[in-house]
């Protein structure tokens, strides 16, 4: 099953859908925490917080939407929330709102 076609199992409360969504994305997300915020133990906060928010705002994905793009977005949130209540230190002030997902890796739009 796809990205897309499993947040929707999430959505009708299929809860268990949530796991392989971790299993699938989780690797990647935890990758781009460290990248931008140089600390594994936050990276780890925030990727529990971006499957909680997840969950919690499973009703707001949009059917004809991108499930990758999505929980990207909720992961730049949660890591600009950090930022607003810590001091994060980040390389060249990253600008977490301009950047593209395209596959498995990041690129920095303008760099």
């Amino acid at each position: 099953m796809t990205g897309e076609a499993l947040i929707l199992e999430v959505i009708k409360d299929h809860i268990e859908s949530a796991s392989i969504l971790y299993e699938r994305y989780s690797k990647r997300l935890y990758d781009y925490f460290v990248k931008i915020s140089f600390d594994r133990e936050l990276s780890n906060d925030m990727l529990q917080s971006t499957f909680l928010r997840m969950i919690k705002y499973r009703h707001s994905f949009k059917k004809d939407g991108s499930f990758q793009a999505w929980i990207f977005q909720i992961a730049r949130n949660v890591f600009a929330d950090e930022l607003k209540t810590r001091k994060i230190s980040t390389s060249e002030n990253v600008d977490v709102y301009n950047m593209e997902y395209p596959g498995n890796h990041m690129v920095f739009r303008g760099a």
